[in-house]
């Protein structure tokens, strides 16, 4: 007999605290003492995120402008999400 596989719709928010569930889990099995919270929020400066990808100032700022890197702000700096820079790389290919 096959099973069968339903798949419920679930929300971006919902998706979110499945993943940081299963990290804290694994880190937990681990011994790590990192939180999930850490390695999925974790952030670079300007030029770290520069670096990141590979490309110059220009760029950088060409693709601020366009909205593909999304600053995120912790008050009077500026940051770059890992996750959202990894989702940028990963929609080039």
């Amino acid at each position: 007999m096959k099973e069968s596989i339903v798949l419920m719709p679930y929300s971006p928010d919902e998706i979110r605290g499945f993943i940081k569930e299963v990290m804290q889990e694994t880190l937990k099995s681990k011994g790590n003492e990192s939180t999930a919270q850490e390695l999925f929020y974790e952030r670079m400066k300007r030029k770290e995120a520069m670096a990141f990808l590979k490309v110059g100032s220009s760029k950088f700022n060409e693709l601020r402008r366009k909205g593909l890197v999304k600053p995120q702000r912790a008050g009077n700096r500026t940051y770059y999400s890992k996750t959202d820079l990894i989702s940028y790389c990963e929609g080039l290919q």
